[in-house]
Formats: structure tokens, sequence, C-alpha cells
């Protein structure tokens, strides 16, 4: 089984904390498993929307989405792919019939 660890670290850029994601396993198989993990996801995508709305506000290049220090990895979003990435978060919620948050991303689509 693995162990997740999910906090935050203030950044010192902007007043929005970056997520560690430490995922801890013992065979690729449990790391597989945390890879879908609902939480794991959910917590993954409230966050990239988090980010991309303060690049937006911020006129940002790009934004450090979360660490996974397990890895050592830092996962980090340019400016240019918030739409394709906005889009694939759009097509999440349209599965889950989440039409809200359809409109939310839509509006940060436009944004850009």
């Amino acid at each position: 089984m693995y162990m997740k660890k999910i906090s935050k670290i203030p950044n010192k850029k902007t007043k929005r904390e970056i997520l560690n994601l430490d995922i801890q396993y013992d065979i690729r198989e449990e790391l597989e498993e945390a890879s879908k993990d609902i939480k794991i996801q959910n917590v993954i995508i409230q966050n990239t929307i988090l980010a991309i709305k303060d690049a937006i506000d911020k006129n940002a290049k790009k934004i450090v989405l979360f660490n996974l220090p397990g890895f050592y990895l830092r996962v980090e979003l340019k400016r240019e792919q918030f739409p394709k990435v906005l889009n694939h978060i759009t097509n999440h919620y349209k599965k889950k019939e989440e039409y809200e948050q359809c409109a939310e991303i839509k509006t940060l689509i436009d944004k850009l």
C-alpha cells in the first residue's frame, strides 16, 4: 500500500502555497494505484486551477504547480500551456457533469 502526504509550503513570490505531494511506494503497481487515487487527482486539479488563476492575475510567465519531494521533482507549467491544461480539466469536469466548474474554467481561458 502506498502512503501519501500532502502539505503546502509558502511561496515567497505569491501568496499561494505550493503543494508538496510526498508519495511513498514499494513497488511500481503502488505508484500506479496512487496515480488513480481520486483524492490525489482532485487536489492536483484544484491546485492547478488556483495556480493558473494566480498566474493570470499576476501576468506570470510560468507557475510551480507542485513538488514531488520523493522524486526530487518540481512540476512547472508555462503560460502557453495553460489553455491546453484548462481544456483537459474541462473535459474531466464534463465527464462528471460538473458544468459550473466548466464555466469557471472557460472564464479563465477567455482571460488568457
